[in-house]
């Protein structure tokens, strides 16, 4: 994807159903931004930004706040907070101006195989800054699971499916041995703690509406999810969560954003 004049790259699209050019989803006639999400790197919001529009969503990324805009179903901004040693500093002025355009959710879009540690891109520490600073109005999703790129999470523990093998996240040799954040430990609640989330609970694969809401007590959560079914059940949760108390923060890969569009594109309009 090539970069735009003025630091935005627009990527625009259809509703799903209804035709090319049929332009964004409406609330009450006018056009409005649903769901907004801040990238750790540019990569990662390229993947982002695809899951949303392949099911039809109109979106657009951007690499500086200032190009912001509420035009599109999904707005993205790019970080550099996967390589900053403080990546706090780097996503909440993203979170502030995001926060600003009303969506229903905040996405924080992280790696699939939650590349971080507490020295480089923590992302428990983004969680906690979160907390502080009163984005986060609850408890903090955390999905790092994609089935379709062989990333799936059971009982907390995250697994990568490659090479004709599944290895858990800390003996997958890509993941363990990386050299900036290497992965020691595959229950990623205990990844979290590490970097300073908070209580950090866990969420079975389809849950129920009582078991959902039994995470409120957390600082952030981590949910199973091994189908893309589980993906779309834990999506519509989400959205519901958020029509409560939106915006809703969250955390988590491209798993997370197909699993936001798919409840977005299948809700009553």
């Amino acid at each position: 994807m090539g970069g735009g004049r003025g630091g935005r790259a627009a990527h625009r699209g259809a509703r799903a159903g209804t035709g090319q050019g049929a332009g964004p989803l409406r609330r009450g006639g006018a056009a409005v931004t649903r769901i907004a999400f801040a990238a750790d790197d540019f990569t990662g919001a390229t993947d982002a930004l695809w899951q949303f529009r392949r099911l039809g969503l109109t979106g657009s990324l951007v690499t500086d706040v200032a190009h912001l805009h509420d035009r599109d179903d999904v707005i993205g901004i790019a970080t550099t907070a996967r390589t900053s040693a403080d990546p706090a500093s780097v996503v909440l002025p993203a979170f502030t101006a995001l926060a600003a355009l009303r969506p229903l959710v905040i996405q924080y879009k992280v790696c699939s195989t939650f590349d971080s540690s507490p020295q480089r891109g923590s992302i428990g520490g983004v969680v906690a800054a979160l907390h502080r600073a009163g984005l986060a109005r609850g408890p903090v999703p955390v999905l790092a699971a994609q089935p379709e790129l062989g990333r799936c999470t059971w009982f907390a523990n995250h697994f990568v499916r490659a090479d004709g093998d599944v290895h858990r996240l800390d003996r997958y040799p890509p993941a363990r041995d990386h050299p900036v954040t290497p992965a020691t430990e595959a229950d990623l609640r205990v990844r979290l703690a590490e970097q300073g989330a908070g209580r950090t609970g866990w969420l079975p694969a389809s849950p129920s509406e009582e078991e959902y809401r039994a995470r409120a007590g957390d600082a952030a959560f981590v949910a199973d999810a091994v189908t893309d079914e589980h993906v779309r059940a834990l999506g519509r949760l989400l959205l519901a969560d958020a029509a409560t108390r939106g915006p809703l923060c969250c955390v988590g890969s491209g798993g997370l954003s197909h699993a936001l569009a798919s409840a977005l594109t299948s809700a009553p309009a």
